[in-house]
């Protein structure tokens, strides 16, 4: 969880998975069940963004796209 600092109502719940199917089990788990409460509490409706990006990788990523020439 994030707090935003120019926001002091806005709370960020930012998780990882590494499979689709991770993401559903805990979308399902009691740990994310205890959490909906508080969200159905919020002053305005929750903005929510699922993102699915393949694995980029880690420093050769960043080795590898600084050395490929802008096309």
């Amino acid at each position: 969880m994030l707090r935003d600092l120019s926001e002091d109502d806005a709370i960020t719940y930012w998780m990882q998975w590494e499979t689709r199917e991770d993401l559903e089990v805990h979308l399902r788990s009691e740990r994310f069940q205890k959490l909906l409460p508080y969200i159905e509490m919020s002053l305005e409706p929750p903005e929510v963004e699922v993102s699915n990006v393949d694995r980029i990788g880690g420093i050769e990523f960043v080795v590898s796209a600084i050395r490929t020439p802008h096309q």
